[in-house]
């Protein structure tokens, strides 16, 4: 049976479209934590039907969780607010606080949707799984695998350096390279995160790519572009962040840029990957 909280989801999701063409609530916070919320227990809801567990459930039996999965959401938001929007210039919000008058944003905009961005991976994981079984081809080897994941760290630690050392000529690029810059910060952040669940000796989602897994990366495709259109769907009616700057600005669905909804892909990857640092593999993710 669907968990009735599920319907309570579906309601708030409803309600933030009604608000945002209203024009009720001011602050686009209010808006945002309506949204999150509503996502959330709507897809755990599907998800404890799949699955018969969820992370809301999980929750409820270890309250930790909650808390570094937010401080893992938290931190991720700061880092892409700086490279995104104040280095790179790929997008502005509704106003220009400081990075700590910022934190209710951070808050409802990047801490608390790690938990949704979970529950709707995995419902999608499980759907497709259970039509298609894995699938994919094979990359690489054993050998080449370990040299990868064993440098990853490196690698990751690098790109993550470059667009730091651009700031100074950033003004002057045009969006592709902008974009190209940003992209920098989030592979350098997954290759990071991929590094230390490799030392933690982990299941990471580089590892099931070079092993011909592709259901995993397919779930998260779909997942991503799911959630990123229905939530740019519901900003475009009371804009909260526009976007600049973006290659290809013109090729749109309804109304979202695909760049923005392929942007959504490593956003997703790079939370999934962080929720597989600080909890331990006892729940299908990769």
């Amino acid at each position: 049976m669907f968990r009735w909280y599920g319907l309570v989801g579906m309601t708030m999701i409803f309600l933030t479209y009604i608000i945002n063409i209203l024009g009720i609530l001011p602050p686009h916070t209010s808006t945002t934590a309506i949204f999150v919320t509503g996502y959330l227990l709507f897809f755990d809801a599907i998800d404890y039907n799949i699955n018969k567990t969820s992370i809301l459930h999980k929750a409820a039996k270890k309250h930790s969780i909650i808390f570094w999965m937010l401080l893992a959401g938290i931190l991720t938001g700061y880092v892409m607010e700086f490279f995104g929007r104040s280095v790179a210039g790929l997008w502005t919000i509704e106003s220009a606080p400081n990075y700590i008058e910022i934190f209710p944003s951070i808050l409802f905009g990047y801490g608390l949707p790690i938990m949704m961005y979970y529950s709707c991976y995995r419902v999608f994981l499980s759907s497709i799984g259970k039509k298609t079984g894995q699938f994919g081809v094979k990359i690489a080897g054993k050998r080449m695998e370990r040299w990868l994941m064993k440098d990853a760290g490196f690698a990751g630690a690098t790109l993550i350096v470059i667009p730091v050392l651009l700031m100074p000529a950033i003004e002057y690029f045009d969006p592709i390279s902008k974009g190209f810059v940003f992209a920098f910060t989030l592979l350098g952040m997954w290759f990071l995160l991929e590094y230390v669940e490799y030392k933690r000796h982990e299941r990471t989602l580089l590892m099931d790519i070079l092993e011909g897994k592709w259901l995993q990366p397919t779930a998260i495709a779909i997942s991503a572009v799911v959630t990123g259109l229905v939530w740019e769907a519901a900003n475009l009616l009371k804009p909260s962040w526009t976007y600049m700057n973006l290659p290809l600005m013109e090729l749109q669905m309804a109304g979202v840029p695909l760049a923005v909804l392929v942007g959504w892909i490593p956003l997703y990857i790079i939370y999934l990957s962080f929720y597989r640092v600080i909890i331990k593999g006892r729940d299908k993710l990769w």
